[in-house]
């Protein structure tokens, strides 16, 4: 009886959120909730206290829980229903008193009475409320004790009016079904499970075990046909430039990459090892790619050999340049012959005019 009071109490809460939530959102485009919150709550609980308590002498929780209220003052009677005087109180106190409790409260700390001076009406009420909320919550704990050692009068209100929850029908049995339960503690045991399983599994390496498993052994779609220049991870998600950039290659087939490209597949695979897009082949690991250039490698004989051939080319240059320093002598000495006859012949020349103008004169 006592868990079934208090799961009784559980639910009408629980039923009082909900339908509130609903109101809320019925009024979540207008200003009415801030203004008029009180009031809102004050009217769904005489709702439901009038389709609940007045008309069936128990809440919905109650209800639920095969329970309802019974006169006590009524001993002679065993299924005696309340009266509507107590039923009107309760409803007064659980509805009115509340209301007005709420009011108040908001009316003080709006207002600021507990500010005020010590010796004001207003701050005597407030610190008067204080008290009186003090001593209920005192008396509240002490009637949940009794309550906890006897099984009856669950609140302060239900022991005031002599209304006591008892069950409704005599000959139903109370029969408690822990399938749900069961079923909470196997899905919570499972749900422990996997969360402390899952970290260990490392599912995308599992995957590619799975595709590796499943897929053929020789990798189609090779890309091999692609120059050198082209990146074939760039290639094959189609970037915008697809020109190696910061070129690696790998240690297994010798393939040019991106060094983000190929570094980023190899540690996704996690030292398994990745297939090379060219030529299929299982790489693990990659280096930076140098340009080769070719390097004439000689020994020390035939750098002698050379030097050398350096000397005697040397000799044979100053033989050539003594030469030509010979045969241009040569010349400066013909060209002056060469002068010597052209004025010769000038002179000659200008005789032969002169004496031809004396002959012309006679």
């Amino acid at each position: 009886m006592r868990v079934n009071q208090l799961d009784a109490e559980l639910l009408d809460e629980e039923l009082f959120d909900l339908l509130q939530t609903q109101l809320w959102n019925a009024f979540k485009h207008w200003n009415i909730k801030d203004t008029y919150t009180p009031e809102l709550q004050a009217l769904l609980r005489v709702a439901l206290f009038k389709l609940s308590i007045w008309d069936r002498d128990a809440s919905y929780g109650a209800m639920l829980q095969n329970l309802k209220y019974r006169d006590e003052r009524n001993s002679g009677s065993v299924s005696a229903r309340p009266s509507r005087s107590q039923k009107l109180l309760y409803g007064l106190i659980t509805v009115g008193g509340r209301y007005a409790w709420t009011k108040t409260e908001l009316l003080m700390t709006r207002e600021g009475w507990g500010e005020l001076s010590e010796y004001t009406w207003r701050n005597r009420i407030y610190s008067a409320l204080q008290q009186l909320t003090t001593i209920r919550s005192a008396l509240s704990t002490v009637n949940f004790l009794i309550f906890l050692h006897k099984g009856a009068y669950r609140t302060l209100v239900d022991r005031l009016l002599r209304m006591r929850l008892v069950p409704a029908t005599r000959n139903l049995g109370r029969q408690v079904s822990f399938d749900f339960l069961n079923r909470q503690l196997v899905w919570h045991a499972f749900t422990e499970f996997l969360l402390f399983i899952l970290p260990l599994l490392r599912l995308p390496r599992l995957k590619r075990k799975i595709v590796r498993f499943i897929a053929p052994k020789t990798p189609t779609n090779l890309l091999g046909f692609l120059p050198e220049r082209t990146c074939a991870v760039c290639y094959s998600e189609n970037a915008a430039n697809t020109d190696v950039q910061n070129a690696y290659e790998t240690v297994e087939c010798g393939h040019r990459y991106c060094y983000v490209c190929v570094m980023s597949k190899i540690r996704i695979e996690e030292g398994e090892g990745w297939n090379c897009l060219r030529c299929g082949t299982l790489v693990r690991s990659g280096k930076r790619w140098i340009e080769k250039c070719d390097v004439d490698l000689r020994t020390h004989d035939e750098v002698e050999d050379k030097s050398g051939e350096s000397d005697v080319d040397e000799d044979e240059v100053e033989e050539a340049d003594s030469d030509v320093g010979l045969d241009s002598d040569d010349d400066d000495g013909n060209g002056e012959t060469e002068a010597e006859s052209v004025s010769d012949l000038d002179s000659d020349i200008n005789g032969e005019d002169v004496q031809s103008e004396a002959e012309f004169a006679e």
